[in-house]
């Protein structure tokens, strides 16, 4: 059975859907940098609508945050190319999940950089959001926000 969507006249459409590749389940990070992954998190502060995009080697569980207002894969990627620069290490895998954030650009970016990018829903990433959105909200900045072994600070 095929996805169908139907048209205003009634009439079935065969929707075309692109296979996503799946992280396997005995995947395990080996190295720095082997595993990487990226989320995001919408938070209202003031009537404002803020995003907090989260990167996290899963290795090292060295991890940044980004606070900006847009949600376009532009500014994932933007943050992507930043997580690249500052990050000590290359990347071999990404790990995103479904949003629409990391679809166009941000896929465009990892493909670029002849990377793999894999797409499941983020635990790893999803313990850290809480922690994160305090901090950056409170701050209320749009620097990047970074995590080692409980040290939290901003970076201005």
């Amino acid at each position: 059975m095929f996805p169908q969507k139907i048209s205003h006249f009634g009439k079935t459409i065969k929707v075309n859907r692109k296979k996503v590749s799946r992280k396997p389940k005995d995947f395990v990070a080996l190295y720095p940098g082997h595993l990487v992954a990226f989320d995001t998190i919408e938070r209202f502060v003031d009537g404002c609508r803020r995003y907090i995009i989260t990167f996290e080697d899963i290795y090292t569980r060295y991890s940044f945050a980004w606070s900006t207002t847009s949600h376009a894969s532009k500014a994932a990627e933007e943050f992507f190319e930043l997580c690249r620069q500052i990050f000590p290490f290359s990347f071999e895998f990404v790990l995103t999940d479904n949003g629409s954030e990391f679809k166009k650009y941000f896929n465009k970016a990892v493909l670029k950089a002849h990377l793999t990018q894999y797409h499941q829903d983020n635990l790893y990433i999803l313990r850290r959001l809480p922690f994160f959105s305090k901090f950056l909200l409170k701050c209320q900045c749009q620097h990047l926000l970074t995590s080692k072994g409980g040290q939290k600070y901003c970076r201005h």
